[in-house]
Order: structure tokens, then sequence, then C-alpha cells
């Protein structure tokens, strides 16, 4: 009679506010949907790192990750250790103890992809590791096959929110991990579903995205937004047939890693920037009206401590919601920028340098 824990990632997704101030974008619609169906909605949420790899280590491991910083050094690009800590993290780990099966639905992200920790790996039958992606844009294959990536990639979406709900059909308590990169890019998708005309290679990182062949940011506004739109569609469809299809209500956690980047930059991140960075969708579905511990402002780090303590009797304490910052090529230099991210958002304000 356990609940089914859903973990669903949706890359880069913008929380309300800022889609209002930066995106001139209402996802109003969006959200009551989802509070219409008993969703508990964190509106002031934000994340406690502006990397997917950092964030999904920490939340995964209910705990910061600044540690790492003394094992492999600020100047450090290895993110193999951040890797380990994803596919071999505690909440799954604890959830296996308590008798739950453990699936993950992959989105060729490179982060998860051991399968040696996870009972079943879902993934359509064809598709392309973010590694091979790469590997082919160093080619003149792009301009081969650029179509087929950009279509694998919606395909890959696709399957994923149309097939999670699967798993409420089977027969013991199943945690499942699911990461979806959108809206992050690549764009794929027009606001009603439709396939985008793409004249460049397809391209992963959300960061060079406006410094490639002329985009701007306003280009990333615009497609981000699109994008957005049908994938809030997806997204509560899919929510909404997990809670029909299931025997007991589950627990749906759907929530960003990090927020997009039209305004912010790595390198030197502005104070409006980092609020659009680290804002995020964070919406919880828990059932038997046990929501009551959670918050407006949770972040990730405390997400899996308030779910253990409510329905597994564990007595984790909340950690500090804070937020750090570090820049793509130096992802253990953490600067502390709680202060700025947490402060009321105001578009007008100076976009100053926080170091």
């Amino acid at each position: 009679n356990q609940p089914d824990i859903y973990y669903i990632i949706l890359d880069g997704h913008a929380r309300t506010d800022i889609l209002q101030h930066i995106y001139s974008y209402s996802n109003e619609a969006f959200i009551k949907k989802l509070e219409s169906i008993g969703f508990y909605i964190a509106d002031k949420s934000t994340s406690n790192y502006s990397q997917t790899y950092l964030s999904l280590a920490a939340s995964l491991n209910l705990t910061y990750v600044n540690f790492l910083a003394d094992v492999v050094g600020k100047a450090s690009q290895n993110r193999e250790l951040l890797k380990k800590l994803m596919n071999e993290n505690k909440v799954s780990k604890f959830l296996r103890e308590q008798g739950y099966f453990y699936v993950v639905f992959s989105s060729s992200w490179s982060g998860i992809q051991d399968t040696a920790n996870v009972d079943l790996y879902v993934q359509p039958t064809i598709s392309l590791s973010e590694f091979a992606q790469v590997l082919i844009n160093t080619t003149p294959l792009p301009f081969i096959l650029r179509q087929d990536q950009y279509t694998q990639h919606q395909n890959i979406i696709l399957y994923e929110l149309k097939n999670i709900s699967s798993i409420a059909d089977a027969k013991y308590p199943t945690f499942a991990f699911i990461h979806v990169m959108a809206p992050h890019p690549p764009f794929v998708f027009d606001q009603n579903g439709n396939s985008i005309k793409q004249n460049v290679p397809f391209e992963f990182n959300d960061l060079e995205w406006k410094q490639r062949y002329g985009r701007t940011s306003n280009d990333y506004i615009k497609y981000y937004r699109d994008q957005l739109a049908y994938i809030d569609k997806l997204v509560f469809n899919c929510a909404n047939d997990i809670i029909n299809r299931s025997q007991n209500p589950p627990i749906i956690i759907i929530q960003s890693d990090h927020g997009p980047a039209a305004i912010f930059e790595s390198n030197k991140p502005s104070n409006t920037g980092l609020k659009e960075r680290f804002s995020i969708l964070n919406v919880y579905y828990l059932p038997s009206k046990k929501a009551n511990n959670l918050y407006k402002s949770i972040t990730p780090i405390n997400t899996f401590r308030v779910i253990f303590n409510q329905y597994f009797n564990t007595d984790y304490k909340l950690l500090p919601d804070e937020n750090y910052f570090s820049p793509w090529d130096r992802p253990y230099s953490f600067t502390n920028v709680t202060q700025i991210v947490q402060s009321a958002i105001n578009p007008d304000s100076p976009q100053s340098n926080p170091h």
C-alpha cells in the first residue's frame, strides 16, 4: 500500500513570476490546473545550484555538495564524482530498502546512465547519447543528420511524458526518476507541438545557445516561451494520467533543476540573471493531505527530507535553503548568492555583478 513516487525533472523550467517579468508570459492557467487536481505550488522555490549536475547530485542525496571543492579542488572541471553521486544516490538506496522498485527514464543526458543501480532503465528504441550528439557536431554529419537529431529529441520527450503513467500499473511500489530535457534547449516544439524548422546544428548547452550562429536573448525568449507552453500541456496530462491510473494515491514531484538562461551568463552573472537561473518550478502532489509540512520557498535539498519524514517516519532536520552559483567551467568554485536570489524580483533594478 506504499505510494508510488515520481520525481519528474523539467530541465530549465522557470518560476511563474520570472516568466511574467522576463518572458512576458503567463503560465497561471497551467498552475491553476495543477492546483485543481491537488498539487501544492511552492511558488517561491529556488534551486540550490545553477547547474544540473550539482543540483541533482544534491537533491538526490539530501545534502549540499560544496564539500567536493575540497575533494577535487575549486579549479577542477571533472564531473565524474557528481555522476557517481547521482547514480548511487541516497534517495533510491533508501527507497529500495523499503521495498521499492527503482525505474529511470532516460533523456540521453549523460548524468544518469549507469544502469548498475537501477532496476529498470527505460529509453526509446533509437536514441543518441549526449556524448554522441556532441561527437556528431564535430564532423560534417550535422548538416546531413540535423533533422534526425532534432526529431529524435522530440521523440524522447514525447516518449517520456506519454509513458510515465504506465508505472501506475505495476504490482509493487515504484520510485521513478524522470529527467525531461525541456523546456531547456534545444528548442524543438512550437506552442502547439509542431516541429520547428532548424537551420543550425543540434545544441544541448543552453549557456552557449545564444552565443552561436548569431542568436540573441530575444530569440531565446521566443523559442523558450513557445516550447514551455507545449511542454506544460504534456506535463499536466501526464500528472493527471498518473493520478487517475494509480490504485493508491501517488507522490508526484515536478521540479526544475535550475531556471532558464535568456539573461543569465555563466561567467559574469547579473543580479536579474541569477534570479532567472535559480527561480524554479516546484510542485508536489502528496496524498492523505500531508502537504502541511511543505512551504512556499522550499528548495530541492529539502524535498526528500520532508517526504521521508512524512511517509517513512524518518527524522531528517531541514537544511537552510541556500543558493550557490559556480561558473560552468569551474563547477566547484561556489559563491553563496542566496541574498540576491531570494530578494524581491524587480526587473528595473541595477543588474550589478554579485562578485
